[in-house]
């Protein structure tokens, strides 16, 4: 329990990490998946995330647990080669007692550090065998430095012990990545040229509402924070003029889009396929985020606190954009359609990706 215990602590932080990093920054790297590809592939979003948790969790296992006095032991570097299979056998002689020895153990765990990064550099960026082991020996070496350095410095003393030992690991796990990478078939190969999806997704179209409400919500916040900091006249309601603001005078300068379409690389147009319709945009804006106003006004003239009116209003919205992404409902009484943003089409036009999108 003690060696689980010790391996579980710093994965688990990872995993925290991670996933707080993710919460983050998902919204502009579904963004720009869409912007830079035209599309969203299942497939490089699994491999570029969990690429960026595998690295995640090796940091943390190099670096974690943090000490909380780094000066407690002291740690001097071990440069003996093999030193490891010397103090094995020292301890357990031969056999299978040999094989369950911590050093030896350690040692295996080292070479499983980076076999992933093999599988990794061979699978998904095409890497080959020479440039995968020199890369593995490299981020070995940085991780090695790291502890020598107590962090760079962070810490007064080594907590860490700078292992030649380590390094043949590591750099071995690597080459055995490259090698039995073709086997490793969950990890995604990077695709041949393909013509990138250019439909008008239900995900695609969600993220573009969700980027102009969290975009109105942020700027409502600052309003208002502005406004209470120096006293400055404040509407009633003002995300729903945010919403205004950003969902229909926006597009009216930027031909139809919105400041979510944008990010994403879709626009409004009429049927007739014209971008500034002020009569049609109005229409779409109320039937899209009307009801938020609507109801959030009915609920504080029936004397609604304000805070449950407005998070009551908020899950209607929620439902109700449900319902139109899935019926199209406000495009056909506004007599509008969403198309893909012909500028971000033809830029990715020229990208190379994998098939499987949504």
């Amino acid at each position: 329990m003690t060696w689980i215990g010790g391996y579980a602590e710093p994965i688990g932080s990872a995993f925290f990490y991670f996933l707080a990093a993710a919460l983050v920054v998902a919204i502009p790297y579904l963004a720009w998946q869409y912007r830079r590809w035209d599309a969203l592939d299942p497939a490089r979003v699994w491999a570029q995330a969990s690429w960026l948790l595998y690295l995640t969790c090796a940091w943390a296992l190099v670096l974690m647990p943090f000490p909380e006095d780094s000066c407690a032991r002291d740690v001097s570097p071990q440069l003996e080669p093999f030193n490891w299979l010397a103090l094995a056998r020292a301890q357990s002689g031969d056999g299978y007692a040999l094989l369950a020895n911590p050093n030896v153990v350690m040692f295996i765990f080292n070479i499983a550090l980076l076999f992933p990064f093999g599988v990794y550099l061979r699978r998904w960026f095409g890497r080959g065998v020479i440039t995968t082991v020199l890369l593995g020996f490299a981020l070995s070496l940085t991780f090695e430095v790291t502890q020598l350095t107590a962090n760079f410095g962070i810490y007064p003393c080594t907590y860490r012990q700078f292992n030649v030992d380590d390094l043949m690991a590591n750099t071995t796990g690597a080459l055995l990545g490259w090698l039995l990478a073709p086997l490793i078939v969950f990890i995604p190969r990077r695709g041949a040229p393909t013509e990138p999806d250019r439909g008008v997704t239900v995900p695609r179209r969600a993220l573009s509402l969700l980027i102009d409400y969290i975009g109105a919500l942020l700027v409502a916040l600052a309003w208002s924070t502005v406004s209470e900091t120096y006293s400055l006249p404040l509407p009633g309601a003002p995300l729903a003029w945010t919403l205004f603001a950003m969902t229909w005078a926006v597009p009216l300068i930027t031909g139809g889009r919105t400041p979510g379409q944008f990010a994403v690389g879709i626009r409004m147009e009429s049927k007739t396929g014209y971008r500034r319709n002020p009569l049609r945009l109005l229409v779409r804006w109320a039937l899209v985020w009307g009801p938020y106003p609507a109801v959030l006004a009915f609920m504080q003239a029936a004397g609604t606190n304000p805070t449950t009116a407005a998070l009551v209003a908020v899950v209607l919205l929620g439902l109700w954009l449900l319902l139109l992404l899935t019926t199209r409902l406000h495009e056909t009484l506004s007599r509008t359609r969403t198309v893909v943003d012909q500028r971000a089409s033809r830029k990715a036009a020229t990208s190379v990706g994998s098939v499987g999108k949504i």
